[in-house]
């Protein structure tokens, strides 16, 4: 049985939750009736991916399908400066690009703090995410996971 792992980050890629992530644990617990939830304060930014729901990777200039091969050659040059650059050169139409922008079939990101919540029973509805927003005083995105 595959795991399904709701992913909060702040919307900005260097964006802080600032000590108020207990209060929106508790708030998602009571909303979401998880298995767990966790928060993750990684060391650096980390890309926070969809696992198996990725199906494809395209383009945000000209929506040309990217390949994983130069998706993950890409990743791997960004990986070594610890996703600081997220520049790089688009294959299809050698557009300038950033790996953040790209059109990512379902949505991944790039993030120093994320709250997991863990196979939730109840989905998380706009008025469950305005009040994290508002609880945690800023914009979020969400990564939904499957594992």
């Amino acid at each position: 049985m595959s795991d399904s792992v709701y992913r909060i980050i702040p919307e900005s890629k260097n964006g802080d939750f600032d000590g108020r992530v207990d209060k929106a644990i508790s708030y998602l617990k009571r909303k979401t009736k998880p298995e767990d939830i966790t928060f993750t304060d990684h060391e650096g930014i980390t890309f926070i991916d969809c696992g198996e729901n990725l199906t494809s990777i395209s383009c945000p200039s000209c929506n040309s399908a990217l390949s994983f091969d130069w998706w993950g050659e890409a990743m791997d040059t960004a990986f070594k400066n610890g996703f600081s650059d997220l520049s790089c050169t688009l294959p299809c139409c050698n557009q300038k690009g950033s790996l953040d922008a790209l059109k990512y079939d379902f949505p991944c990101a790039f993030a120093k703090k994320e709250i997991a919540i863990i196979n939730p029973k109840k989905p998380l509805s706009d008025k469950v995410i305005a009040k994290v927003e508002s609880i945690l005083e800023g914009k979020i995105k969400i990564i939904i996971s499957m594992y």
